[in-house]
């Protein structure tokens, strides 16, 4: 959109191809931060000459394009998907996340308290505090941070009212916020050039992630993993973080230096304890599984709603079948007694028999079931129907 005025049909087919692939990525949602600010366009492009009948057409016709290149996908894909999948790509999966709901709803103010967290360790040092207050002055908002602006405040009013909130939501954010920072603390430096600032900002942090890390393995009453965390990740951020205290660098050296042990840090924190705690979120060994089931031509059912979590995983190409009572579920072994069912277990039963195939799953545990055996114990299917 910065090339616009430039360049008008290069920029508006830019932009019209990425909401194209953006609407294809996350659905309409989308539009949230780009569409406020090219409305606000005589606002952060004050003072330069624009034809604003020909911008709003371009906007337009970019908008035109990027339906365009979704539906290309979306009509034969609800076409090929049938009913329920075409109301769900076209309205189901977005109005429902926009209105009342049905994953994620929380209140207008949960971002107020969810940023602040998302913006750590740099809301905690005072230097950027102060760069900020000294661009606060709407006399010094030059093009670059009313296009900031312009981007960051309705974007985060929109998403507010959205009723399904997460902080992945606010992700494509963060580059316009980097930038608007960024600007300040150039100005700041331009004023002060020759001042060193600390990293203690940064080395909080790393004190504390290193700590955490530290005590981990012998927190009481925690889930079994966390007795698999390395010890020797730890005392490592600790050591770093006290050479860090300990620094007085230029600015803008100061600002690689923590936005590189951050990423270090993000890398430790994932490498010692994420990939232990996502574990029962792998889909990758049920997916497989399944594939090698569906390749001995065995069919698959599941005991309640399927949402397709191991199809694109195991590419799987033939159907998984939902049972959603017991009536369903005996017709469904009757039929197909070479089959397995997958079942979800909030708590895994004391009775399940040995042999069964187990998985760690979303907090629970998934169980693979021989169709055979069900039908050799017709009383497990009570239990199954009632403990899953």
């Amino acid at each position: 959109m910065l090339n616009v005025p430039q360049k008008p049909l290069r920029g508006w087919v830019q932009v019209g191809v990425a909401l194209g692939f953006g609407v294809l990525a996350k659905g309409p949602v989308i539009f949230l931060p780009v569409l406020p600010v090219a409305l606000l366009a005589p606002w952060w492009l004050a003072g330069q000459p624009q034809r604003w009948l020909v911008w709003y057409t371009g906007l337009a016709g970019a908008m035109v394009l990027a339906a365009v290149i979704a539906l290309a996908w979306a009509i034969p894909a609800g076409i090929a998907g049938g009913d329920t999948y075409r109301e769900a790509i076209f309205w189901g999966q977005s109005a429902g996340r926009m209105v009342d709901s049905f994953a994620h709803r929380s209140p207008w103010w949960t971002y107020l308290w969810l940023l602040p967290v998302m913006w750590l360790p740099w809301l905690i040092w005072p230097t950027l505090w102060k760069a900020v207050w000294q661009l606060g002055k709407p006399v010094q908002w030059d093009r670059g941070v009313r296009f900031c602006l312009a981007v960051l405040v309705p974007a985060l009013l929109l998403f507010s009212l959205v009723s399904g909130k997460q902080g992945k939501y606010l992700l494509p954010l963060f580059p316009v916020l980097a930038a608007l920072l960024a600007r300040a603390l150039a100005e700041c430096w331009r004023v002060r050039p020759e001042q060193d600032f600390r990293l203690r900002f940064v080395a909080v942090l790393l004190a504390i992630t290193g700590l955490l890390l530290v005590v981990l393995p012998w927190w009481p009453d925690g889930p079994a993993w966390l007795s698999q965390v390395q010890l020797m990740w730890g005392p490592a951020l600790l050591l770093w973080a006290f050479v860090l205290m300990r620094q007085r660098l230029p600015l803008p050296v100061t600002v690689r230096v923590a936005a590189l042990t951050l990423l270090f840090t993000t890398s430790v924190v994932y490498l010692s304890v994420l990939s232990l705690a996502t574990a029962p979120f792998d889909m990758a060994s049920i997916s497989r599984q399944v594939a090698q089931l569906q390749a001995r031509d065995r069919p698959i059912a599941w005991l309640g709603k399927y949402h397709g979590q191991f199809h694109f995983i195991g590419r799987l190409q033939q159907r998984i079948e939902p049972l959603h009572n017991r009536a369903a579920l005996q017709d469904w072994l009757n039929i197909h007694r070479d089959g397995y069912l997958l079942v979800n277990y909030r708590v895994l039963p004391a009775w399940l028999p040995a042999g069964v195939r187990v998985w760690p799953y979303r907090g629970g545990s998934l169980v693979l079931w021989p169709a055979s055996r069900l039908l050799a114990m017709p009383d497990w299917l009570d239990e199954l129907t009632v403990s899953a």
